[in-house]
C-alpha cells in the first residue's frame, strides 16, 4: 500500500523516517560509557529520565526523500559533530580557519569564507530537515515538538529541501561549536522561542547534537539584520566558537536535568 511522501508528495511505500538522524543518537551512546547500548533518554516535557534507544519516527517519508536529506546534510553533519574518543573534526577544522571577526575573544566564522571541507551549507540544509520534519507532522509528546511550528514559512522550506527554489531569506542559520576540552554529548530535540533582535521580532528555533548548537532565526525580519557580527543570512550559516560552561544556556540544562525522574534501570543503578 502507498501513500502520499510528506517531502515530494508523490505516492509510494513510505520509510519509518526518524525525525532526528538514528546515527546522532549512536554518536550520544557511544560516548557514554559504560552505557554504550542506550543512551539516557531525558523526557524535559514529561519530567522523567530513562536508559532506553526510543526514537521518534513514523511512515512518513518515501526512500528518495530519506535518502536525498541523507545526502545534502544528514552525513556530512553526522561525521562532523562529536564522536567517540573525543573526535571532533568541525571543532578542529574552525581552529586551523582564520576567522572572520574576533568578539570578546572568541572567534566568529562567515560560511562563506571557511574551507570547503567544512560545507556550511550541508549544516543549513540539515537542520531545516530537521525543523521541518518537526514542524509537518505529528510526533510523540515526550519530544516537545509542536507540529506547524514553522507556520506560514513551512512550505518555503519545503520547496528548498526539495530544491526547487533557493534557500528562503526568512532563515538565518548560526552554528555554536563547543571549542571546551570536553564537551558534553548530548541531543535534544528541537525547541522553538519568540525572541527579538536588533528591535526586529523573530521565531528562534534551537537544535543541539553532540558538541554543537545550531539557532535558526526564521521570519520576515530576518532580511534587516544582516549587519556586524550578527552577520544573519540565509545563503550561508555563520559559525561562533562556543564555550557554554558558566552560560545561561548551561545553567537552566542544569537545571532540567537536576530535577528529572530516574525509572527503570537508571533508577536502581
Amino acid at each position: 500500500m502507498s501513500d502520499p511522501c510528506g517531502l515530494c508528495r508523490n505516492r509510494a511505500e513510505l520509510r519509518r523516517s526518524h525525525l532526528l538522524p538514528a546515527g546522532l543518537f549512536k554518536a550520544v551512546a557511544q560516548g557514554h560509557a559504560p552505557y554504550d547500548n542506550a543512551p539516557v533518554l531525558m523526557d524535559i516535557p514529561g519530567g522523567t529520565a530513562v536508559q532506553s534507544n526510543d526514537q521518534a519516527r513514523k511512515p512518513f517519508l518515501c526512500t528518495d526523500c530519506e535518502q536525498r536529506f541523507s545526502r545534502q546534510g544528514e552525513s556530512h553533519v553526522i561525521s562532523q559533530c562529536h564522536r567517540k574518543d573525543g573526535e571532533f573534526r568541525l571543532r578542529d577544522a574552525l581552529k586551523k580557519a582564520t576567522p572572520s571577526y574576533i568578539s570578546s575573544g572568541r572567534a566568529i566564522y562567515y560560511g562563506d569564507r571557511l574551507p570547503a571541507e567544512i560545507d556550511g551549507e550541508a549544516f543549513q540544509y540539515f537542520v531545516l530537515s530537521v525543523l521541518w520534519r518537526a514542524s509537518a507532522t505529528e510526533w510523540p509528546p515526550s519530544t516537545g515538538v509542536v507540529r506547524g511550528a514553522l507556520g506560514p514559512y513551512e512550505e518555503e522550506i519545503r520547496r528548498y529541501l526539495l530544491g526547487e527554489v533557493p534557500i528562503p531569506d526568512i532563515v538565518s542559520v548560526s552554528v555554536y561549536v563547543n571549542f571546551e576540552p570536553a564537551p558534553t554529548v548530548f541531543l535534544a530535540y528541537p525547541t522553538k522561542d519568540k525572541t527579538q533582535l536588533l528591535g526586529h521580532r523573530l521565531t528562534q528555533h534551537g537544535l543541539h547534537i553532540p558538541g554543537i548548537r545550531i539557532i535558526t532565526l526564521v521570519g520576515r525580519n530576518v532580511r534587516n539584520l544582516n549587519t556586524g557580527e550578527l552577520h544573519a543570512r540565509a545563503d550561508q550559516p555563520t559559525f561562533f566558537e562556543w564555550r557554554p560552561t558558566g552560560t545561561e544556556f548551561h545553567r537552566k540544562l542544569v537545571r532540567d536535568v537536576s530535577g528529572l525522574q530516574s525509572k527503570g534501570k537508571l533508577a536502581k543503578d
